[in-house]
């Protein structure tokens, strides 16, 4: 049967995660990346696929719509592998599948919709698209199956995942899954009522779900005590290290900051980050900011200290124990890349494991202390194992154990016997709003969605100096990140960096002529500017020179001067770099670590991140005199990013309770505002760009929802 390439690439998708919701964001991203389409067009190629299957919407068998969400794939699929198109000889195919209920991807609690088998009445002669769906079935199973098995390493590790479980269903976000030490249940964490709390869910069918927490403080990150008795947490909302009963009842706090507890495996302390958890978003730091690792002996003390954050270089986060609990590994995490680390808690010493090649996220040993599993953040989410000697060293490359999907894989558990591994499956909508503002910076409406199709997956809006275009970074379709332009007048978007080349975090010269973004990795990283006119470009400046890198550099208006962070001396500082003669000076270095510095408007001053005990806050610089006054407060968080035209007010996403919203704030710190009023804990706002016209603010919006799964691992 024909099909349009845009409906076989539908099919392909939908089938290769049946049972699974695919949303209309999924769709576009995947099956036309970069492109603008309407939802016509959409809905136009699902009903061609369902023609050719001699499927319905209002009775579907093969295509269920979900209504404002996107599709899901409901007849029962079977995955064959099969050798190369080359080598298949026709009269070798397998025979149609039979339709059966089992599958191996159902889920546990019965979320999913079961499988449909045809009518026992139904004969071929009374529905002769029934065998011609079966048969194209077949067909793309053996194309799925020969697509994903990748090259040959991919192949080998690959394999080691045999069957999997979906053990949640909620429409918000289940998080941090943990095993308990009989390998029976799981806990983690669930906003599904409006505010995190920690839950135990058995894992046998139809299983009971426990709440152990219902307090409403944002209790995130369980792990079970090794015998089983109480579950470790943190809270957002009280702040710091809680144990709770594995019955539930009254918690006991034994650490009054840090987050993300590990049981020693003698259940006598307690090892966490001293950093602040951030958000549970699927591309979120672990923890941000000057992190370092503390341990809490639980029959009573103070916590120690056992690492100085970035030294080495970077947040330190997530420790595990090894079994022989003498010894900590731990990821060292900075803005673009992750090592693994290990630690000898009695001599101190230091070793470094691995360098992941970019940000790595949930690392986690394996219980005999032989592997640690890790998700890698590259132009996708990939699952990774790398393997360990007796003394933690690693033992060989790294292997992927889950190759990309449409949805995000986070927060990684080893189940006690090694034999499954828990994760989440995250789905992220994201783009930019843009919120009407008065002349006095008050908003004067709500905030809309921006050009929705158009600036899917868009980060670090910038505007041109007239206010008519937005640069903004952008990543789909497996490419690495690239600037992109949008004309807001007619809501179009194009790429303005060469596709498939990285370029990132955008900013306009003050003539509107050039887009300065970054470009490269490590040694070879530079700052381009992209001349608009004709799409060339030119180096600016290198962003590694004696050492340190440049991170997040910024142009003065002049275009002579470029603010950066820097680590020196394990802590992050802010300097400026004059571009004519490469001449450094240090800016500031306050608490416990300054960065991410934007200019105001005249030249004259910087609004920097300053962290204190794990907390950033937004601070401005004055150049002339080096004051540092800082401005905003009773936010947990102040991540600033611009400045109002005139220079009094700055833009920052603030956190507070557990809720992002944009904020603003007058540079002396006075007359602070909520702009927004987000109010629940499964989204997030960053980069708060103010127009030049001063009558609106565009910042990139993101929710996510997610559930726990479960995959044997051979």
């Amino acid at each position: 049967m024909p099909l349009e390439p845009k409906a076989y690439d539908l099919l392909v998708l939908l089938v290769a995660r049946a049972g699974e919701l695919v949303t209309r964001q999924e769709v576009l991203d995947r099956v036309w990346a970069g492109v603008y389409v309407t939802d016509n067009a959409v809905a136009r190629v699902v009903a061609q696929i369902r023609r050719a299957l001699g499927d319905s919407a209002r009775e579907s068998k093969f295509i269920e719509t979900v209504p404002t969400r996107g599709y899901r794939f409901i007849a029962p699929v079977t995955r064959q592998l099969a050798t190369p198109p080359e080598a298949v000889d026709p009269a070798a195919l397998p025979p149609p599948p039979v339709a059966t209920e089992a599958w191996v991807d159902r889920p546990i609690d019965g979320a999913n919709m079961p499988a449909r088998p045809p009518s026992p009445q139904a004969g071929p002669s009374s529905h002769p698209w029934w065998a011609a769906g079966f048969a194209l079935l077949a067909l793309v199973s053996v194309l799925l199956a020969w697509r994903s098995q990748g090259p040959p390493a991919a192949r080998r590790s690959a394999a080691e995942v045999t069957t999997r479980q979906q053990v949640t269903s909620s429409a918000a976000l289940d998080a941090y899954p943990a095993w308990a030490p009989d390998g029976h249940s799981l806990a983690y964490a669930s906003d599904r009522g409006g505010r995190f709390e920690i839950f135990v869910r058995d894992l046998a069918q139809g299983g009971d779900r426990l709440a152990l927490t219902d307090d409403g403080q944002h209790n995130v990150q369980p792990a079970w005590a090794p015998d089983g008795s109480a579950v470790a947490y943190h809270s957002y909302g009280r702040g710091g290290i809680w144990i709770v009963p594995r019955t539930g009842g009254a918690p006991k706090q034994v650490a009054t900051f840090g987050s993300r507890p590990a049981w020693s495996p003698d259940g006598t302390r307690l090892a966490f980050q001293g950093g602040a958890y951030t958000e549970p978003g699927a591309s979120a730091f672990e923890t941000f900011g000057p992190s370092s690792l503390w341990v809490v002996d639980l029959a009573g003390g103070p916590p120690r200290r056992v690492t100085q954050g970035w030294r080495p270089e970077g947040s330190h986060a997530r420790p595990t124990w090894f079994p022989d609990g003498r010894r900590l590994f731990f990821a060292s995490q900075d803005l673009e890349a992750t090592t693994f680390w290990t630690l000898d808690l009695t001599s101190g010493a230091l070793v470094r494991v691995h360098d992941a090649g970019s940000r790595a996220l949930d690392a986690t040993l394996t219980p005999d202390g032989r592997a640690v599993y890790y998700v890698r953040m590259a132009d996708h989410f990939e699952l990774w194992k790398l393997p360990l000697t007796v003394q933690g060293a690693a033992a060989g490359p790294p292997q992927r154990v889950l190759p990309p999907s449409e949805l995000d894989v986070r927060y990684v558990a080893v189940h006690p016997k090694g034999t499954q591994l828990a994760y989440v499956a995250v789905s992220t909508v994201s783009g930019l709003r843009s919120l009407p503002l008065h002349r006095d910076g008050v908003p004067s409406g709500p905030s809309i969605r921006l050009a929705e199709d158009a600036v899917r997956s868009a980060r670090r809006p910038s505007f041109s100096p007239d206010a008519t275009h937005v640069a903004f970074e952008r990543q789909s379709g497996g490419q690495p990140p690239g600037v992109w332009l949008l004309e807001l007048a007619a809501g179009r978007a194009r790429p303005l960096t060469t596709p498939g080349v990285l370029a990132r975090d955008p900013a306009w010269s003050a003539d509107g002529r050039l887009v300065y973004h970054e470009t490269g990795t490590g040694e070879q990283a530079t700052l381009q500017a992209w001349r608009i006119a004709d799409g060339s470009s030119q180096v600016v400046a290198p962003l590694a020179a004696g050492g340190h890198a440049l991170l997040r550099p910024r142009l003065s208006p002049d275009g002579k001067t470029l603010a950066y962070t820097r680590s020196a001396e394990g802590q992050l500082e802010v300097w400026t770099r004059t571009v004519a003669d490469g001449r450094d000076t240090r800016v500031a270095r306050v608490g416990d670590g300054v960065a991410f510095p934007v200019w105001s408007p005249d030249g004259d001053a910087l609004a920097v991140d300053v962290w204190r005990d794990g907390h950033a806050q937004a601070h401005v610089v004055h150049l002339s005199t080096g004051a540092v006054t800082q401005v905003s407060r009773d936010v947990d968080h102040a991540w600033v990013r611009s400045w109002s035209p005139d220079g009094q007010r700055l833009a920052f996403a603030g956190a507070r309770d557990g809720r992002w919203n944009v904020w603003s704030v007058r540079r002396d710190g006075s007359d602070m505002r909520q702009l927004t009023s987000y109010v629940d804990e499964h989204h997030y706002v960053r980069n708060p760009e103010w127009a030049p016209t001063g009558d609106r603010l565009v910042y990139e919006f993101a929710s996510f929802a997610g559930n726990v799964w479960v995959v044997g691992l051979q």
